[in-house]
């Protein structure tokens, strides 16, 4: 195994090429001192560039003296200044590396502009200005500042993306800065020059104090013009930065991967067997706290006068615990929120709400203690918030927690918050640009993110929230380390809420940049559901037949489920109730959205006119593209993938399935050719099973198939070649799955360049990690009588740890929540511990730090063992096994509510669908597929 897997990553290196392969940018001499040449296209244009710098002082570009140190590295120096660039190649940008050093005895305001003068394309060409891709026109068209948008009071959904790109016929060419900059106002501008070139520029503003250095990054490129418009530009970034597009905290942390679903874990005590069917993984705890702007509770503080009387609210009760601040003391209310984290924190991943990171705060507080801090910016944003947000009875007042007063205290209380009560992350709400603190802090020289407009210097709100973001996860490292939930796009974060519902006027307009934006962060769609949106769009549904409705109904959920895999996104309650496709589809939906979702999409087929929805996520042999077909009848497609879009190497692919699958491939000319059938209105997946270095000259055609197992996975290739030829083998990564096996006609692959022979069979075996039994042995296995009665006995040592009692308990939940719902008749296992076994009895044998072998869960005869090394082993291992067994005992949540935001009752009652869900196909699964009439 160790053999394999350090093959494989040798492999990795050796096709992933550090530089781009479209172009080299380089200083030169001469009256432009960039010169962006193309490489290994057609026309092999060259493109000059230059760089300038507007004073904000002198109202005009300064004069610079030009020194070329060598191709990488230019000097630029004016009378009160120096500017030093140095570029850096990565994967498929060039980074330029920025240093302003100013030698004068004033402030100086400064903008660095970025300008490459592109020949104009005969046919259709577009600017992308970091928000709307627009047509090009014979008139100047420009983005500045973060303000492009309207700005919301909560979720920044509309912050501009960093990058301009002009979109030719032929070619993208695009400049910009690197996620995640403390950056206060940059854009992007296009203006013709002639008939036949345009200058493409991107700019930012600093604020440089007397004797101060100052360092910026900027970033340009260029990338053929196809699958997409600025889609090309915005994988070039995402290719060229994978650690500011993924999350902090990683691929193990086991809260932002899986679902939210808004108050299912806040309201009511938390119900860990209802929230694991949704595979909701982490809680948004909203307002832990008396009074905004001050998150911990500090004693001091803690008496005051409210805007309105302290009142009961929806969230003055979290999980069952009553937190009323008309009559709660100090200490009872820290007592009960300790007691709150203790219980339910881990289990249910709560995220604490810190006050809106300090952007709003309780008005009388901020005034009276942190006078320095408030944000009087009212160009285009609210200065004040009147109850009922963020609690029902206080005004609140836009504050800055960035260098001032508050910022320290903020700080302070963060820290208290995460050491007392531990929570496992922290919900950043309003996470987005747009208001400009121009108060004392702002005129400090040290102050990161210092930018100037015509009424002096400011930073914009969106610094501060990068800062704190950055603050948060410097916590704590490894398993400890909290992550950060942003509502809005501002900051490295590690999860994204998007509060706009898959049927709000905004959520076409605005997802695709909010993806930018988040990048491969998991995204949760959070809003209302079907109640609202189904009055408007069916305004007659009095009068409409339950068959008839429910056809609409089932439109609308296909909708929300291909958009999620469009987008990468999760949803609610509030549109998976009844929707047993989003229920039955969510395991894949997850995993796919762990691999990383990619803007560029490299597939071609014939439409005919027709609409599919299509997606990719994962890179090179890790790759997986959907295809959504949403018409009524199943779709016969043939379709082609471009590979030097995902990697270095040639693909294989196969339908992604949970049992087995069978696709044929051609592969030539950097293509693999695909021909399938689309299932009707259900997503299909196809898989990268592993990379070629070489194919023939001719092309290959091959047979590709898989059959997944929980204990093991194994692709089999059957290649069609009449001549042998050598290639390398670059295997596919699976999550908690080990490669043990790569073998060619039923040889061991030992060497890096294999020699293929004709009509040969290559061979990848994987075997899981955790789980050493078959689908066919869980589903054999007698968990109940011949009644449907659960009589499984779940069975603990003699003396249980707490770990071990906790995944018994779960165990027990599980089969009370099928019996409760008819999945089982009846549940009537239970928990025994110690004492003499009888071996005829089937048994669940838990095991938590012991040391039992194997790790892991196995069946033999009657007695299903699932042992663990530690606690949190326990915890993923015991899930995971649970969501095997959903597909033994299947169960999905029907229409009936929860809380709010579901079908509305008088809806429900007419056509009594309370209890029901809509019909679906088993689409991941051929021999359901197969028993139901599909080939």
């Amino acid at each position: 195994m160790k053999r394999i897997t350090i093959f494989a990553a040798a492999i990795l290196i050796a096709f992933c090429a550090s530089a781009t392969d479209y172009f080299d940018l380089t200083f030169v001499s001469g009256k432009y001192p960039l010169l962006l040449q193309e490489k290994n296209l057609a026309r092999k244009r060259q493109i000059r560039g230059d760089i300038r710098v507007f004073n904000g002082k002198s109202e005009k570009h300064d004069h610079l003296d030009i020194q070329i140190i060598d191709k990488d590295t230019v000097s630029l120096q004016s009378e009160q200044y120096t500017l030093q660039l140095r570029l850096k190649r990565l994967e498929k940008l060039t980074l330029l590396e920025g240093e302003l050093c100013n030698r004068s005895s004033e402030e100086l305001l400064l903008q660095p502009e970025l300008i490459f003068f592109v020949p104009k394309e005969t046919g259709e060409n577009y600017f992308f200005n970091g928000h709307d891709t627009l047509a090009v026109e014979e008139k100047t068209i420009s983005r500045l500042g973060l303000k492009g948008r309207p700005v919301q009071k909560l979720a920044g959904v509309t912050q501009a993306f960093p990058v301009g790109a002009l979109i030719s016929p032929s070619m993208v060419v695009f400049v910009g800065q690197p996620p995640h900059e403390m950056i206060s106002y940059h854009g992007t501008v296009l203006s013709p020059i002639s008939s036949d070139e345009y200058t493409l520029s991107f700019l930012q503003r600093h604020a440089i104090g007397v004797q101060r250095n100052l360092k910026f990054r900027l970033l340009a490129g260029l990338v053929p013009a196809r699958y997409g418009l600025v889609e090309p530009a915005v994988q070039a970034v995402f290719d060229s930065f994978p650690e500011l597009v993924t999350p902090v905290v990683g691929q193990d942390n086991p809260y932002i991967w899986g679902t939210d679903q808004y108050l299912l874990n806040f309201i009511g005590t938390p119900d860990y067997e209802l929230s694991r069917r949704y595979h909701c993984t982490l809680t948004w705890l909203y307002a832990p706290f008396k009074r905004a702007g001050d998150m911990y509770g500090r004693k001091e503080l803690w008496d005051y006068t409210p805007h309105r009387n302290f009142q009961r609210a929806w969230h003055t009760t979290i999980a069952g615990i009553d937190f009323d601040y008309r009559y709660l003391t100090w200490e009872e209310f820290h007592q009960r929120r300790r007691n709150l984290f203790s219980r339910f924190g881990k289990d249910f991943g709560y995220a604490f709400y810190n006050t809106c990171i300090g952007l709003w705060s309780e008005e009388t507080l901020v005034k009276k203690h942190y006078p320095d801090a408030i944000n009087d910016d009212t160009d285009g944003v609210q200065m004040y918030i009147a109850p009922p947000w963020i609690n029902c009875y206080d005004n609140h007042i836009r504050t800055f927690p960035l260098g001032t007063s508050y910022g320290k205290v903020f700080r302070e209380d963060t820290r208290k918050v995460f050491e007392e009560l531990a929570p496992p992350g922290f919900a950043f709400d309003g996470a987005g640009p747009g208001a400009f603190y121009r108060g004392p802090a702002a005129k400090n020289p040290e102050m990161l993110g210092r930018a100037w407009d015509e009424k002096g210097v400011f930073i914009d709100q969106s610094v501060a929230v990068v800062d704190l973001v950055n603050f948060t996860h410097a916590l704590e490292t490894g398993d400890k380390q909290p992550f950060v939930w942003l509502n809005g796009v501002s900051g490295h974060g590690d999860i994204v809420m998007y509060e706009y519902g898959f049927f709000d006027d905004a959520f076409p307009t605005c997802i695709a940049l909010a993806r930018y934006n988040a990048g491969q962060l998991p995204m949760l769609v959070r809003a209302n559901g079907f109640v609202r949106f189904l009055y408007q769009h069916l305004p007659n549904w009095r009068t409409m037949s339950k068959t008839d409705f429910l056809e609409e109904v089932n439109r609308l959920c296909v909708y929300t489920v291909f958009n999620c895999y469009k987008y990468g996104l999760t949803g609610l309650y509030t549109t998976m109730n009844g929707n047993a496709l989003a229920q039955y589809t969510l395991p894949e939906l997850l995993e796919c959205r762990r691999l990383g979702w990619q803007p560029q999409i490299p597939i071609e087929y014939e439409d005919d006119g027709k609409m599919l929805y299509k997606a990719r996520y994962g890179r090179a042999e890790n790759s997986v593209i959907f295809i959504g077909n949403p018409y009524e009848n199943a779709m016969p497609l043939s379709f082609k993938i471009e590979h030097d879009v995902l990697g270095k190497a040639q693909y294989l692919w196969v339908r992604k399935m949970r049992d087995r699958a069978k696709t044929e491939n051609f592969l030539h000319s950097g293509l693999a050719e695909i021909s399938d059938l689309l299932l009707s209105r259900a997503p299909c997946l196809y898989e990268s099973v592993c990379g070629l270095s070489h194919v023939p000259a001719s092309g290959l055609y091959a047979t590709v198939s898989s059959k997944r197992d929980f204990d093991k996975i194994k692709f089999t290739v059957k290649f069609k070649n009449d001549k042998p030829f050598q290639t390398a083998i670059i295997p596919r990564s699976i999550r908690k799955y080990d490669l043990v096996d790569v073998r060619i006609n039923d040889q061991a692959v030992k060497a890096n360049l294999i020699d293929i022979p004709v009509e040969a069979e290559l061979v990848l075996e994987y075997a899981s990690a955790d789980f050493h039994l078959s689908r066919a042995e869980l589903q054999s296995f007698h968990f109940a009588n011949a009644q449907n009665e659960i009589t499984v006995l779940i069975r603990l040592p003699e003396n249980p740890n707490d770990s071990e009692r906790r995944q018994a308990a779960r165990m027990h939940a599980r089969f009370e929540f099928d019996a409760k719902h008819k999945v089982v008749a009846k549940n009537l296992s239970r928990i025994v511990q110690g004492g003499a076994i009888d071996p005829e009895t089937p048994q669940i044998c838990i095991s938590v730090g012991r040391n039992e072998k194997p790790c892991g869960v196995s069946i033999s005869k009657n007695f299903l063992r699932i042992n663990a090394d530690n606690a949190a082993h326990a915890d993923a291992l015991l899930l995971e096994f649970n969501y095997h067994l959903d597909q033994v005992f299947e169960y999905f949540m029907p229409f009936r509510p929860i809380y709010w935001n579901c079908i509305s009752m008088e809806m429900q009652d007419k056509f009594e669908i309370w209890d029901e869900t809509l019909p679906f196909e088993h689409c991941f699964e051929s021999e359901k597929l197969k028993a139901n009439g599909h080939e």
